[in-house]
């Protein structure tokens, strides 16, 4: 769906929050006349205290992601993602992250970003049928 009828839909309806987000997202999905909602929570967010070779803090992101069938009402697919940084020091089982940064320290938006990526690709995995992809 073209991201402004998505925003436009929203505004109609009652604001979300975390005790209705299941019932927010079915009725979006109704008003938007789609076969299924991909919506979420992030559970946390922390930018990372320092540089990118010496951080005081490290980022840490932890969210979940669902899929919600709107002709059946269930919830068909779910994504939970949670990392912090750490150094190589206190995890060399991390050594993939480790050369994949470079060596620094990211932000907490680099961390959110792989971890979104990797949470499509599975669920691209699960369909059974070719997702659209806008532009093709």
């Amino acid at each position: 769906m073209p991201q402004d009828d998505v925003g436009d839909a929203m505004q109609q309806l009652p604001p979300t929050n975390s005790a209705n987000m299941d019932a927010s997202a079915l009725a979006l999905g109704k008003k938007l006349a789609a076969d299924g909602v991909i919506y979420g929570s992030v559970n946390k967010y922390r930018e990372r205290v320092g540089f990118e070779y010496s951080a005081q803090t490290p980022a840490a992101v932890a969210f979940t992601l669902n899929f919600v069938d709107e002709h059946s009402g269930q919830i068909v697919w779910t994504a939970k993602y949670a990392r912090q940084q750490k150094a190589l020091t206190e995890n060399i089982f991390d050594l993939p992250h480790f050369i994949q940064n470079k060596g620094r320290w990211v932000r907490a938006h680099d961390i959110a970003q792989e971890g979104v990526n990797a949470a499509l690709a599975n669920l691209y995995s699960k369909l059974t049928i070719q997702p659209v992809l806008q532009g093709q």
